[in-house]
């Protein structure tokens, strides 16, 4: 599992086992996923955040990221309401940072491509996001983001709209709740499952034999976008090769898949 989003990839494995063993969770327990999943996405983008500050030497940025992120981090879903106007002001404050679109406008840019997931996608104009095809997100209202320019700072708008947006989700399901263990007994069957997590959509193939998983096959998003950095990296200047590989927000543990 992936330390960086150990929600997101629990939540996968429990879709591939009920899929394979025809177990269907009730609606609240669907949506307290939803919930629980929106607030990872929310302190995993701040966590970005904090290393976008650090990397372009904006050290208020990193301070009040990280900040932001403890709060989150501590925060239960009682307390999710006091957490927008804070959220609404950081990112007016980013996007009032001339500094902030120099250093980024124009950098790391990726054209449209089937290959891209997630945040990366998203900020290239494509309509790719696994939560649109769900139908407990479709009931909580949500929205997909898109950006038209691919480049770096794009994919800062698309974070910090994504973070917003968690926030009414999880507002609109009315309960945070984990992902628990459940029993499969001795079903046997095949599952496929995916996930929009914090990088993008992950997904998994996985075969049940009698209660055990005798197969199973992961593909990551951070598996498709590092082999981006070669095309994206040629003849760039130091500090911004470091800036658009800070941007593509790619995860080591996902390489491992």
């Amino acid at each position: 599992m992936d330390p960086l989003a150990p929600m997101a990839y629990r939540l996968l494995a429990c879709r591939g086992l009920e899929e394979a063993s025809g177990y269907r969770p009730d609606e609240s327990v669907l949506r307290g996923r939803v919930a629980a999943l929106e607030h990872e996405r929310i302190t995993s983008h701040l966590g970005w955040l904090e290393q976008l500050g650090r990397q372009t030497g904006l050290a208020w940025l990193e301070h009040h990221a990280t900040r932001l992120q403890r709060v989150c981090l501590q925060t239960d879903f009682s307390q999710i309401s006091h957490l927008p106007s804070t959220l609404r002001a950081f990112k007016k404050r980013l996007m009032q940072t001339p500094l902030l679109r120099a250093r980024l406008a124009g950098i790391g840019t990726v054209t449209a491509d089937s290959n891209l997931r997630g945040p990366v996608a998203r900020a290239a104009g494509l309509a790719s996001d696994a939560r649109s095809g769900d139908v407990t997100y479709q009931a909580l209202s949500f929205r997909r983001m898109q950006r038209p320019d691919g480049d770096a700072f794009d994919r800062l708008r698309i974070r910090l709209d994504e973070i917003l947006h968690s926030i009414e989700l999880i507002q609109s399901a009315g309960v945070l709740k984990a992902p628990g263990p459940f029993a499969v007994g001795t079903a046997s069957g095949e599952g496929q499952a995916s996930i929009e997590t914090p990088r993008g959509e992950a997904r998994l193939h996985l075969v049940l034999d009698n209660g055990l998983v005798s197969h199973a096959h992961l593909d990551t998003p951070s598996n498709h976008h590092v082999s981006l950095l070669p095309g994206l990296l040629v003849q760039q200047e130091l500090g911004d090769a470091l800036t658009t590989v800070c941007s593509l927000d790619l995860s080591p543990w996902e390489f491992a898949t």
